[in-house]
C-alpha cells in the first residue's frame, strides 16, 4: 500500500518536483563526468597526459574536490526537501488527523526519496555518459588547444559507483532530516503550517539607511584594494579586498529590503500602478527573512563567473607556455662549473654526447648587479610582486656573448654585438619585460637598445628561477665567481628511443630542487598539461556547481514563496484583479528575485576580471580575459535563465491551480 501511494505522490506531484529533479539530475551528471574523466585512463587515452605521477596527483584532486561538492550537494538537497515538506505541511498533518502514526508517514517519505532518488541517479547516469563526451571535447580543447576526440561513449564503471556511493548517503541524511521534521511538528501545526507567518524585521529608516552606506563603503574600498594591488600575488590587501567584498554584499541585501521599499514608495504613480505595492511589499518581505541566503547566492554566482572565465583563460596562457619554458629537447644543469658538471653527470652514467653531437653549453656568473637596483624603474605594485616571487639581493646571472650568440644561433635567432663595456639586459619572464622600464645606464654600465629589456630562453624550466639576466662581453666575466652550467641539446637519431633511455637515468633529476637538474621538453609538456587538466577540472567542477546551487536555492525560494501566498493571490482575484495582471506580477516579482543577486554578482566580477586583465596586460602574453568572459558568461546566463523560466510557471502553476480550487 505505502508503495502505491508514494508512487501515486511523486506522480502527482511532479511539476512540485520539476525544478529538485532538474538540479539533482544536473548534479549527478556533473559529478559522474569529471570523476570519469579525472581516472587515470581516461587522462591517458583521452587528454593523453603519459606521466602517472600527475595523473595520479589531479585523481587524488579531484578526490577532495568531490568530498567538498558532496557537501555543498548534501545541504542542497537538503534545502529542496525542506521546501516539498512545507508544501506537504497539510497532507502530512492529514495523515496523521486520519490515523496514520508518525513512523509511516516518515516511511512514506522514505520510499518517496528512493523512487526520486533513484530515477534522478538513473537520469542523471545516463546524461552524465552523453555529457562525458562533450566535457572531454572541450578540456582537450582548452588544456591542448585542439579537438580530435573520439566519438566513443564509455561508462566509467569506477565513476559510476563513487557517484551512487555519494549520493546514496546524500539520500540518507535527507530521509534522517524528513524523520527529525515530522517528528518535530505537531498536527495543528503541520495542518495550519501555510497560514503561519514569519517575524518580519522592521527598522527606522535611517537605520537601513546606515547599513547601505556602511555596505557601499566596505564593497568601494575592496574594489579599491583590488583595482590599487592588483592580482599579481596573494598578499593581505587581496584578503581584505576578498573579507569587504563580502560583508558588504552582505550588508547590502540586509538593507535593501526595507530601503528599497521606501525609496519606491516616493514615486506614488509608480508604487500604486498595477500590482507593484503588492510586489514590492512580497520582495521586501523575503529580503528580510532571506538576506543572509540571497548574499550567498551572489557570492557563489561571483565565484562562478569570475573562476570560469579567468580558468578558461588561464588555460589559454598555459597552453602557449610549452614552446616559452622548453626551447630544447633536453636541458641540464648543475652548480658550479662545467668541468664539475661533467664529472657529476659520469658519476651518474649519463653522457650527452650520446644523444647529440651538437651540445650547447655555457656557464652563468654572479654579475654586481642585484635585481634591487631595477626595482625602483618599476610601480609599486608590480616591485611588490616582484619581491615576493624573486630573491631580489641575489647577484643578476651573467652570460658570455659569446654563449649566448651561439645559443640564439641554435634557436635560429640572429646574434648581437655589444661594445667594450656595454651590456645586454634579459629574461625568461615575459612579464618582466612589462614590469621594468630600466634607464639606458646604471652604476656605469651602458645597457644595449637603451635597457630594453628582451625575452631569453637560455634553458627548459618548469619555473623561472630568476627574474633578470645579462649578457656582458667576454672578458667582463673574469672577476665574477661561476654560479651555473647548463648544457642544452636536442636529440639527433630515434627520439623516443633517446628519450626513454635517458629518462630511465634521470628519473629523480627531474625534480626541479635537485642539485644537478635534467628537464627534458617531454617532461615539461607533461607538467604544464597536468597542470592545464588540474585548473580544468577544478574550475569548471566548482563553477558549475556553484552555478546550479544559486539557481536551486532562488528557485526553491520563489516556490515556496508561490505556494506560501497562493491565499493572497486569490484575494487580488475577487478584488478584481485579472489573471493576466496577477502573472505580470508574479513574473515581476520572481525576476527582480533572480537579477538583483546576479546584477550585483555581474558588478562584482566586472570588477574583478578587469583587475585580473590589468595583470595579463601588465605581466604576460595571454590573451584579453574579456575576450573569454564573452564567451562564458553567455553560456552561463542560459543556465541561469532556463532555472528561472522553470521557477516561473512552476509558481505560475501553483497559483493557477488554487485560483482553480477557489
Amino acid at each position: 500500500m505505502f508503495a502505491k501511494l508514494s508512487l501515486r505522490n511523486v506522480k502527482r506531484s511532479y511539476k512540485d518536483y520539476a525544478v529538485y529533479f532538474l538540479t539533482i539530475i544536473v548534479a549527478v551528471s556533473l559529478f559522474y563526468v569529471f570523476n570519469a574523466l579525472s581516472q587515470k585512463d581516461a587522462l591517458g587515452r583521452v587528454m593523453h597526459l603519459k606521466n602517472a605521477d600527475i595523473a595520479k596527483a589531479i585523481n587524488m584532486v579531484m578526490t577532495f574536490l568531490s568530498i567538498f561538492i558532496s557537501l555543498i550537494l548534501g545541504f542542497l538537497l537538503i534545502y529542496a526537501n525542506n521546501y516539498l515538506i512545507r508544501r506537504r505541511k497539510k497532507e502530512m498533518g492529514i495523515y496523521l488527523t486520519l490515523g496514520m502514526s508518525r513512523r509511516k508517514v516518515s516511511g512514506l517519505l522514505f520510499l518517496e526519496t528512493c523512487v526520486i532518488g533513484l530515477v534522478s541517479l538513473i537520469i542523471g547516469l545516463i546524461v552524465g555518459v552523453f555529457l562525458s563526451q562533450g566535457f572531454a571535447a572541450l578540456i582537450q580543447r582548452l588544456a591542448l588547444g585542439n579537438l580530435q576526440v573520439s566519438i566513443r561513449f564509455i561508462f566509467s564503471t569506477a565513476a559510476g559507483i563513487k557517484t551512487i556511493l555519494y549520493f546514496a548517503a546524500m539520500f540518507l541524511c535527507v530521509m534522517i532530516f524528513n524523520t527529525v521534521v515530522i517528528g518535530r511538528y505537531r498536527v495543528i501545526e503541520l495542518i495550519r503550517g501555510e497560514r503561519k507567518n514569519q517575524r518580519i524585521r522592521h527598522w527606522p529608516s535611517y537605520c537601513y539607511l546606515i547599513v547601505l552606506a556602511c555596505s557601499v563603503t566596505l564593497i568601494g574600498r575592496g574594489y579599491w584594494l583590488i583595482n590599487y594591488y592588483g592580482l599579481h600575488t596573494v598578499s593581505k590587501e587581496m584578503g581584505y579586498a576578498i573579507l569587504f567584498g563580502m560583508i558588504g554584499t552582505f550588508l547590502f541585501f540586509l538593507s535593501l529590503a526595507g530601503f528599497a521599499l521606501k525609496f519606491m514608495s516616493i514615486s506614488k504613480n509608480v508604487y500604486f500602478r498595477h500590482l507593484n505595492m503588492f510586489v514590492m511589499r512580497q520582495i521586501s518581505s523575503k529580503m528580510n527573512t532571506a538576506w543572509i541566503s540571497i548574499s550567498l547566492v551572489t557570492l557563489l554566482l561571483f565565484f562562478s563567473i569570475t573562476g570560469l572565465a579567468i580558468g578558461v583563460n588561464l588555460s589559454k596562457s598555459l597552453n602557449a607556455a610549452t614552446d616559452q619554458v622548453a626551447a630544447f629537447d633536453v636541458s641540464i644543469r648543475g652548480k658550479g662549473t662545467l668541468d664539475g658538471l661533467k664529472q657529476q653527470l659520469e658519476q651518474k652514467r649519463i653522457n650527452p654526447d650520446d644523444y647529440s653531437r651538437h651540445l650547447n653549453a655555457f656557464m652563468l656568473y654572479g654579475s654586481p648587479l642585484k635585481l634591487s637596483d631595477f626595482l625602483p624603474y618599476t610601480n609599486q605594485s608590480q616591485r611588490k610582486s616582484m619581491d615576493q616571487l624573486y630573491d631580489t639581493h641575489a647577484p643578476i646571472p651573467a652570460m658570455k656573448l659569446s654563449d649566448y650568440n651561439q645559443l640564439m644561433r641554435v634557436q635560429g635567432k640572429r646574434p648581437i654585438h655589444l661594445t667594450a663595456h656595454q651590456w645586454k639586459l634579459i629574461t625568461p619572464d615575459l612579464g618582466v619585460v612589462k614590469q621594468l622600464n630600466p634607464p639606458s645606464s646604471l652604476k656605469k654600465i651602458t645597457f644595449w637598445n637603451k635597457g630594453r629589456v628582451q625575452q631569453t630562453t637560455i634553458e627548459n624550466s618548469v619555473s623561472t628561477s630568476y627574474a633578470l639576466g645579462v649578457v656582458v662581453p667576454d672578458h667582463e666575466v673574469l672577476g665574477m665567481k661561476p654560479f651555473y652550467s647548463i648544457i642544452n641539446f636536442n636529440f639527433e637519431g630515434n627520439k623516443t628511443k633517446q628519450l626513454a633511455d635517458l629518462q630511465k637515468k634521470t628519473k629523480a633529476l627531474e625534480e626541479p630542487t635537485a642539485e644537478t637538474r635534467v628537464l627534458t621538453r617531454a617532461f615539461i609538456a607533461d607538467t604544464i598539461l597536468g597542470n592545464n587538466l588540474m585548473v580544468n577540472f577544478a574550475i569548471l567542477y566548482l563553477g558549475l556547481i556553484f552555478l546550479i546551487a544559486g539557481c536551486a536555492i532562488l528557485a526553491l525560494q520563489q516556490l515556496a514563496e508561490s505556494a506560501d501566498n497562493v491565499h493572497r493571490y486569490s484575494v487580488l482575484k475577487q478584488l478584481g484583479a485579472s489573471r493576466k495582471i496577477i502573472h505580470q506580477a508574479l513574473f515581476t516579482q520572481i525576476a527582480i528575485y533572480f537579477f538583483i543577486p546576479l546584477s550585483v554578482a555581474m558588478i562584482h566580477a566586472f570588477v574583478g576580471l578587469k583587475a585580473m586583465d590589468a595583470q595579463n596586460e601588465a605581466i604576460s602574453s595571454s590573451e584579453s580575459i574579456w575576450k573569454t568572459a564573452y564567451v562564458v558568461i553567455p553560456i552561463l546566463l542560459v543556465i541561469y535563465l532556463a532555472y528561472f523560466i522553470v521557477t516561473y510557471f512552476n509558481s505560475k502553476s501553483i497559483v493557477n491551480k488554487n485560483a482553480r480550487k477557489a
